[in-house]
């Protein structure tokens, strides 16, 4: 019999970069008071507590922050990774960046987080802007195809 239970939470328990459905956070509390669940996510502790709560952050068996590099057991820190990004690494991500045809620049495009590196070139905005960035991608490879 199943006993434990994973989740990623961004895009699976929370819609992408936003708060849990309150709904569905009433369901989940009580699944996760009732089981083992563990939560995994490529965002840090604060952005997960934001997004699902301080509840069922809590609740959870252990949360593997940073896609593993930051662990916890509620508001006990387990393991942290002191793993930092090369310079010669960074610098060129940040010329792929200068080098994308998309052509709004705004925020921040590489986040550096425990024993991670998250990259974008669209960044954290706004949902528009996401769409937008798809579009555009279309539009360069259809180009690219004729």
């Amino acid at each position: 019999m199943v006993d434990k239970f994973i989740f990623d939470v961004d895009g699976t328990l929370t819609p992408s970069r936003r708060e849990i459905d309150m709904d569905f956070a009433v369901f989940f509390t009580e699944f996760c008071a009732e089981k083992k669940v563990y939560l995994v996510t490529g965002s840090d502790r604060d952005k997960t507590i934001e997004q699902i709560g301080e509840e069922i952050y809590s609740l959870s068996q252990r949360v593997y922050n940073c896609s593993g590099s930051d662990v916890w057991i509620g508001n006990e820190n387990l393991y942290t990774s002191e793993w930092q990004i090369p310079e010669v690494a960074e610098s060129w991500l940040r010329a792929e960046c200068r080098c994308s045809e998309f052509p709004l620049r705004t925020g921040l495009h590489i986040e550096k987080r425990p024993g991670m590196v998250n990259f974008s070139v669209v960044v954290v905005m706004q949902q528009l802007v996401r769409e937008n960035y798809t579009l555009n991608l279309i539009i360069i490879q259809k180009r690219e195809s004729v």
